[in-house]
C-alpha cells in the first residue's frame, strides 16, 4: 500500500502539476486561518466569561461590606443602650450609698473612653 501511494506522489510530482500544489496549499492556508480564528472567538469568550466571574465577585464583596457594616452599626447601637442602662442602675445604686464612689467613678471614665472609641471607629 506504500509503494502504490509513492508512486502516485513521485507521477503528480514527477509532471508539472502545479495546480494540485496550488490547491493543496489553499487548503492548508484556509485549514490554519480557520484553526487560528476559531482559538480567537475561543480566547474572547474565555476573557468575557471571566469578566462576568469578576463581576460577579465584586458584587458579592460590596453586599457583604455593607452588611457587615449595618451589622457594625446595630453593634455599636446596642452597646449605647446598654451603656446608659448602666449608667442608670449606677446613679441609682449611688444614691442608695450602696457602692464606693471610686467605683461609680472608674466605670464611668472607662465608658466614656469607650464609647468615644466606639464613635470615632464609626465615623
Amino acid at each position: 500500500m506504500i509503494t502504490f501511494l509513492r508512486k502516485i506522489r513521485y507521477t503528480l510530482i514527477g509532471t508539472n502539476n502545479t495546480k494540485y500544489f496550488k490547491y493543496a496549499i489553499g487548503e492548508i492556508i484556509l485549514v490554519v486561518l480557520g484553526i487560528l480564528i476559531a482559538l480567537q472567538i475561543n480566547i474572547w469568550n474565555e476573557d468575557r466569561k471571566d469578566k462576568i466571574a469578576l463581576d460577579n465577585i465584586f458584587e458579592t464583596i460590596q453586599n457583604d461590606l455593607y452588611n457587615d457594616i449595618e451589622e457594625g452599626k446595630a453593634i455599636v447601637l446596642k452597646f449605647k443602650k446598654m451603656h446608659l442602662i448602666m449608667l442608670k442602675c449606677l446613679v441609682e445604686q449611688s444614691q442608695k450609698k450602696n457602692l464606693m464612689n471610686v467605683i461609680v467613678i472608674m466605670y464611668l471614665l472607662v465608658s466614656k473612653i469607650c464609647i468615644s472609641t466606639l464613635e470615632d471607629m464609626t465615623c
